[in-house]
């Protein structure tokens, strides 16, 4: 895995790999990225605390699901309080790979844009749906609680300038980077639809309106729900013979590739570098992110099967 700041001026993304947990648990393994955003202490904090939050869940073996939503939820409270008290406005995405039934089973739970893909039989399987203000179902429930959401257009011309454009590979791509580009925020602010953390977007029933927000003209500046939601969504896929790999990674990589370019980019850097490790790809894939012109933290964890 590589976990690095790539041309930001510091780096707010933080992982976990914990792998072969042995009789003591039973769960096979979890993997954990996270993107933070104004601060680094929400992504610190998910890092240091929810795995062990996943595994002390007493309905993690019967229903693993659920064990993941109580525990992401239960992680946000406790980091809500701290944040506080502390006056961090902190907030970060988050996908886990929960591995169950001896590595078998896979769960996985997203919060905002990172995201995590499955090569199965060399096709692109999507293991997770990113959380925008602009997803069709999440911008009804946050107009519903009252909030709003905000459109800029955007001319990526930034990232052809930071594109490597001496490689022919790169240079195919340009026609795909140089578009206009539509970011949608919550109420003018935050790029994604669901974190841990962000507490000027949670408990606003209780908290009124904030001053801070540019309202529109006529608001009432009251919210009847939270406009941001720390319930994550899960996935499940029982793994069979043809699963090669799951990627897990930031929006640093997203940003600039799709899950089948990075499957196909994956199958094609193996080939050339025969026996090549988790490791390897992860530093490759990173390495073309940013010749593609990424703009951001970039972290990848690469965890590849083998079945007997």
């Amino acid at each position: 895995m590589c976990c690095e700041q790539g041309v930001r001026d510091k780096n707010e993304d933080t992982f976990v790999v914990r792998d072969a947990l042995g009789a003591e648990t039973s769960a096979a393994a979890i993997y954990g990225v996270y993107d933070g955003h104004c601060g680094k202490q929400a992504a610190d904090a998910v890092a240091r605390d929810l795995h062990d939050v996943i595994l002390a869940q007493p309905c993690l073996v019967q229903h693993p699901e659920q064990a993941l939503v109580d525990s992401f939820l239960a992680l946000d409270r406790d980091f809500l309080v701290e944040s506080r008290k502390n006056q961090w406005y902190a907030g970060t995405t988050a996908v886990v790979c929960l591995m169950m039934d001896n590595g078998r089973r896979v769960y996985m739970a997203n919060l905002g844009d990172s995201a995590a893909v499955l090569s199965r039989h060399g096709q692109c399987v999507a293991l997770s749906s990113a959380h925008k203000p602009d997803r069709p179902d999440e911008k009804a429930r946050i107009e519903e609680a009252n909030g709003w959401i905000t459109e800029e257009k955007e001319l990526f011309m930034g990232q052809l300038h930071r594109m490597d454009l001496d490689d022919p590979e790169i240079v195919r791509q340009v026609d795909e980077v140089v578009q206009w580009v539509t970011i949608s925020r919550v109420c003018g602010e935050l790029a994604v639809s669901r974190s841990i953390g962000d507490p000027d977007f949670k408990d606003v029933v209780a908290n009124g309106g904030y001053e801070f927000l540019p309202y529109p003209e006529g608001h009432s500046k009251q919210f009847s729900a939270d406009l941001l939601l720390a319930e994550p969504e899960v996935q499940s896929v029982q793994l069979e013979p043809g699963d090669e790999f799951i990627v897990l990674a930031t929006d640093g990589l997203w940003d600039v590739m799709t899950g089948p370019q990075v499957v196909n980019e994956v199958h094609k850097h193996r080939s050339r570098v025969p026996g090549c490790t988790p490791q390897n790809v992860a530093n490759h894939l990173f390495s073309l992110a940013l010749r593609l012109g990424s703009a951001d933290n970039i972290t990848i964890l690469v965890v590849m099967f083998e079945f007997e």
